[in-house]
């Protein structure tokens, strides 16, 4: 009689730790990576650097380049910093969120995409490219966001790209009816980057 408790028991233990396995694999449960704090981290780190900050800008067929100094660095990055925090228990229900490893690339593909495509103000794909370390931690190497905000006037679409070697780009396509899209382009990078 004792074998068969023994048995029952641990059918029951074996049974609740698989249950407990299925739950902890749920993106949910596991937690958003936190884009918007990495990207604050980012820029702080840039900020009190001594690096060399220079930014190109394009738009209406010219160019302009300019170096910046490292407290108009964070006006720079500002569109990275205003973009909604997905990883927040508020807009993590909005999102799904779907793991990939690419072996040609030897990365680890993070993405992020809204539940209904029918909302115009909101971000349209967040990816987060890992390279998996050694022992000690992975690497987070690109970190690219997209938007879309419908004006009353036009559609705002923003493509961003930060990587962590020490520049990012930020790409604004500015569509109104009846004109041709206006394209904008940043370009900035910093000398020294990680």
């Amino acid at each position: 009689m004792n074998q068969s408790r023994f048995l029952a028991l641990l059918v029951v233990l074996l049974f609740a730790s698989c249950k407990t396995k299925e739950k902890s694999t749920d993106a949910n449960d596991s937690g958003y990576f936190p884009v918007v704090s990495y990207l604050q981290s980012q820029v702080r780190h840039v900020d009190t650097s001594l690096y060399s900050i220079v930014k190109i800008s394009k738009a209406h067929g010219g160019v302009d380049t300019v170096y910046l100094r490292q407290e108009d660095f964070k006006a720079a990055a500002q569109d990275f910093l205003d973009v909604p925090d997905i990883s927040s228990n508020s807009l993590k229900k909005k999102y799904t969120e779907t793991k990939l490893y690419d072996p040609d690339l030897k990365k680890v593909v993070i993405t992020y995409e809204p539940k209904d495509k029918t909302d115009f103000n909101q971000i349209t794909r967040e990816d987060v490219i890992i390279e998996p370390g050694t022992a000690t931690a992975d690497q987070v190497q690109t970190i690219y966001i997209e938007t879309l905000v419908n004006h009353a006037d036009s559609i705002v679409q923003k493509k961003m790209t930060w990587n962590v070697a020490g520049s990012f780009q930020i790409v604004t396509l500015i569509d109104k009816k009846g004109q041709p899209q206006e394209v904008q382009t940043t370009d900035v990078s910093w000398a020294g980057g990680r």
